[in-house]
């Protein structure tokens, strides 16, 4: 999928250089809705997540952005200076709609550089939601309607979101502390991802737990909507 969307946005970007200065709102409207498709494809993500939210996820650069970096090469040949400017930009926006639906990604990704530029580690269908927030969650189903209650399947708790699930809840606990264990730290949402980029072995850790945790709570949910059907 990160192929076909590479030749996707080499299609999409031809002659940018020249038309980048000169695009209008609209424009920039009508290239993020077809990036942001690409990018939710990319990460395997719930059609829900933001436009914001999943570039970031997808490690995919606002194709408005990309755009203007090539104006800019092309101009003065300086590809480095480009980069940085764009990561610049983009970091300044990521920052911007912190405050709205985005909030729980930037809380795990806040700094775009160092998760952009990392040499390894995909995300994949599970951890997508984790990073989002947007998955097999009572709160998040609960929230569009899927699910009567937002309280968690296991132990209770009034709400029941990303959060609880992998940081809090009881129902996890000697998995949480395995995980622990195994990389010699306790994992918060404030530190995730800098563990995960540390080593090949911690990010395959972390995501070896999102997956465990996730395929129990997706067993769970079949479940009960098959207890649920007439």
């Amino acid at each position: 999928r990160r192929l076909l969307a590479n030749v996707v946005h080499s299609i999409i970007l031809y002659g940018s250089p020249i038309w980048a200065p000169k695009m209008s709102q609209k424009g920039k409207n009508e290239l993020a809705k077809v990036q942001r498709r690409i990018a939710l494809r990319v990460a395997s993500a719930y059609c829900t997540v933001s436009y914001n939210a999943i570039q970031v996820i997808a490690d995919m650069p606002p194709i408005v952005l990309i755009a203007i970096e090539r104006q800019e090469i092309f101009e003065n040949g300086r590809k480095e200076e480009a980069r940085n400017k764009l990561l610049r930009d983009w970091q300044s926006e990521w920052d911007r709609s912190s405050a709205e639906n985005e909030s729980w990604t930037h809380r795990l990704i806040p700094k775009i550089d160092p998760w952009f530029n990392r040499t390894f580690g995909e995300v994949n269908y599970r951890l997508t939601q984790a990073l989002s927030g947007h998955g097999c969650f009572p709160y998040y189903l609960h929230r569009f309607g899927k699910l009567a209650s937002p309280s968690c399947w296991y132990c209770g708790h009034e709400l029941d979101d990303a959060f609880h699930t992998f940081f809090v809840c009881d129902a996890w606990h000697t998995r949480r502390t395995r995980m622990n264990m195994i990389l010699g730290r306790e994992i918060t949402p404030d530190n995730m991802t800098e563990v995960m980029r540390s080593s090949k072995d911690a990010w395959t850790t972390i995501d070896d737990f999102i997956n465990e945790v996730l395929q129990k709570k997706e067993e769970e949910e079949r479940k009960r909507q098959t207890a649920d059907q007439p």
